[in-house]
């Protein structure tokens, strides 16, 4: 396995950082496989970072778990902090290119740190005149996740997830634009895909469900309470994928020269 360290100073201004990036590498032995590779975000908490070492699943050999323990926590004591290769701008490719429609969940609850990344991602999403008339109902309770199944035509893989993501967006009037009182849907949906990318990159799988119709809009806006102001424009379940091929590359797409013409239409 290669596992690759950027060491920056935790308060170093950004060009003090960008000369002490460091990279280097260091393999280890595992019985069966690659080991995983550690993430322990933006900050250098050493307990977190050693127990994400300490319980990878794919790494069966002991000496080589202490060895990566042993790397983690050298680097949480300098006050370092470790970031996984693929939090690299070059692998930003890689997390649209696999991108799936995951319908199959486990239960493991997705962490509220994880959580609080994509939506914090999400959030940066552009629209028009900046009005960012979205809002975001996520749904943990059970009975309320088998009800918004029910209201989506009975696809009960949306209860499996563990967070139902409700998103919603007021309405508004683009004087602007000729689809005027459209545009919040067209706004919403930057969002959305911000969100399924976000979730992406976290290990997490998501659907577009947009498969509910006028009474199920209603039973939705019943469950939630939302305001009259404010439509249901999509659902969205959130969770890690059942399968371990969840994750893989795209079928069929058009190709680049039946989409981009330059110039004029063609």
């Amino acid at each position: 396995m290669i596992l690759f360290l950027d060491f920056r100073g935790r308060d170093a201004p950004a060009p003090f950082i960008l000369q002490r990036t460091l990279w280097f590498s260091f393999s280890t032995t595992c019985n069966g496989g690659l080991g995983s590779l550690v993430k322990s975000g933006g900050k250098p908490p050493h307990s977190k970072a050693l127990r994400a070492v300490q319980a990878n699943s794919f790494c069966q050999s002991p000496r080589a778990k202490r060895t990566l323990a042993t790397k983690a926590r050298l680097a949480a004591q300098s006050g370092l902090s470790l970031f996984l290769k693929e939090a690299s701008a070059m692998d930003f490719h890689e997390v649209i290119r696999t991108r799936r429609s995951v319908r199959a969940y486990k239960s493991n609850p997705i962490p509220d740190d994880v959580l609080q990344r994509v939506f914090d991602t999400a959030r940066l999403a552009p629209s028009a005149n900046n009005i960012q008339p979205w809002r975001v109902v996520a749904v943990r309770d059970e009975a309320k996740r088998r009800e918004i199944a029910h209201l989506c035509y009975e696809q009960d893989f949306i209860a499996q997830a563990p967070v139902v993501l409700v998103i919603c967006a007021e309405r508004y009037r683009d004087s602007y634009s000729w689809i005027e009182n459209h545009m919040f849907l067209v706004d919403t949906a930057i969002f959305i895909d911000h969100l399924a990318l976000a979730a992406r990159a976290e290990g997490l799988g998501t659907c577009w469900i947009g498969a509910f119709d006028a009474q199920g809009h209603k039973g939705l806006k019943r469950l939630l309470d939302t305001p009259d102001s404010h439509d249901v424009v999509m659902v969205m379940p959130m969770g890690y994928p059942e399968r371990p091929t969840a994750f893989r590359d795209p079928g069929h797409r058009k190709s680049v020269g039946e989409i981009v013409s330059f110039d004029a239409w063609r």
